[in-house]
């Protein structure tokens, strides 16, 4: 009966990108043990004389301002050779730092870095991280390669389909177990690559989010599947917007449990907004909308043998920090489409200030919206300098990743109605540890 169940159709126009990312297998050799090499958007950045290296003292990559500013975003680079400060401007940044000193600015916020600046060569060399993220940037490290890999905001936007080429796929399948090979020949490339908490990479189509789909692979197999868009379905025409009584339906009563390495993890706290199933080899979770008749609103596939062996206590990891706060704005702008609204757009300040007040929850063990001390979301906005004339927040915790985070949120009306608002930016922060293991941030806003 479930011989073929486990595989999405889609019927749609398919809009393959002439221009894609990849950020998979560049080879890279370095002779000297500090020196790294660094990459943005999967291209290598040259240095003509002073190279990056990793400054023992603070562990930090250090890196010559002017030539990875550039790379960035093409930032504006001034030396003020009076005070020995570098300045950098970029669209929605202002940086100032200065040599010897560990107090940096950014748009006018002073903060401390643990990496000071100093001159090589006549070369400022600054602290990478801290300038990447400054500026938007995510910022994951090579250990194998001694590499760092830089991630631009331009990886936040969506697609223009109109600079595409078009070609049309009638029922395209894709099934558990199916190679990245045939993955790749049906959907093409990915527009991004995202840590899962599972381990295993999503493969993130965000092109076009009336199509929004992520493709788990490990190995070389797909052993996931996720989906919020109604253009996807089951085969046997289980989709988005099919009701939780046409499920149990089909499907009979929900599991009530897994059990992983003979702990049982209950299911029966979640099986208002959620039912899990398992159907061959897979555990197949039906998220449900509780403020639209239970219907389905959303899918996700698990392979059995990597669920059961998932425990929920996720260590931090700056990589699968960045990966939820994506995969957070991508699942966001699916439901607002679906639901007839505009997708956002992605701020980094916003995004910034977000994931400050998900860091500072985690930290000192409390969870609202204001701190302890009384500060408001509207005063983290005036210190970071966010001018805003309508801004809101919602913050979750607990959630084993963005999926559930974002489910939980529609279920909640005061937070499905900040995700459905009429906001323009979002920026989103997640911060990993403290009581509740993870937390979430999503800051909404429309500027003067």
């Amino acid at each position: 009966m479930f011989k073929n169940l486990i595989k999405f159709t889609l019927f749609f126009l398919l809009a393959i990108a002439l221009i894609t990312y990849s950020l998979i297998g560049i080879p890279i050799k370095a002779s000297n043990e500090n020196y790294v090499q660094i990459f943005v958007n999967g291209k290598n950045i040259d240095f003509p004389d002073q190279k990056p290296y990793i400054d023992t003292k603070s562990n930090r990559t250090l890196v010559p301002v002017r030539f990875i500013a550039e790379a960035i975003n093409n930032s504006s680079v001034e030396w003020l050779q009076e005070t020995k400060t570098v300045k950098i401007t970029a669209a929605d940044s202002n940086i100032k730092l200065s040599i010897g000193s560990a107090n940096a600015y950014v748009n006018g916020i002073t903060t401390q870095i643990d990496a000071i600046p100093k001159l090589i060569n006549d070369r400022t060399m600054v602290p990478l991280r801290f300038i990447a993220e400054s500026l938007g940037t995510t910022v994951q490290w090579d250990e194998k390669n001694r590499a760092v890999n830089l991630e631009t905001k331009e990886f936040y936007k969506v697609n223009n389909n109109k600079s595409k080429k078009q070609t049309t796929i009638n029922a395209t399948e894709l099934s558990m177990g199916d190679s990245k090979e045939k993955l790749l020949e049906i959907l093409g490339q990915p527009a991004r690559i995202d840590l899962s908490e599972y381990g295993f990479y999503w493969y993130i189509y965000n092109q076009d989010y009336y199509n929004y789909i992520q493709v788990g692979i490990k190995d070389g197999k797909i052993v996931a599947l996720f989906t919020n868009s109604r253009n996807w379905s089951l085969l046997d025409n289980i989709s988005i917007n099919s009701t939780q009584a046409n499920i149990r339906a089909n499907y009979g009563e929900p599991l009530q449990y897994i059990l992983k390495n003979r702990t049982r993890y209950s299911l029966l706290n979640e099986q208002n907004t959620r039912d899990v199933y398992q159907i061959n080899d897979n555990y197949i979770s039906f998220f449900y909308d509780v403020h639209s008749n239970h219907e389905v609103s959303s899918i996700l596939i698990i392979d059995k043998n990597i669920e059961e062996s998932f425990r929920q206590d996720i260590q931090p990891n700056s990589e699968l920090r960045v990966s939820f706060e994506k995969q957070m704005l991508d699942i966001t702008n699916a439901t607002r489409v679906k639901h007839g609204k505009s997708p956002f757009k992605w701020c980094n300040n916003a995004a910034h200030v977000a994931r400050m007040h998900s860091s500072d929850m985690m930290n000192r063990g409390y969870f609202s919206h204001d701190t302890p001390k009384g500060k408001t979301l509207a005063n983290r906005f005036n210190d970071y300098g966010i001018r805003y004339k309508m801004v809101g927040e919602n913050i979750a915790a607990g959630q084993q990743s963005a999926i559930h985070a974002h489910e939980s949120l529609m279920n909640s009306l005061g937070h499905r109605k900040n995700i459905l608002g009429d906001f323009k930016y979002l920026g989103v922060g997640t911060a990993f540890g403290g009581s509740y293991n993870t937390y979430y941030t999503q800051n909404f806003y429309t500027s003067r």
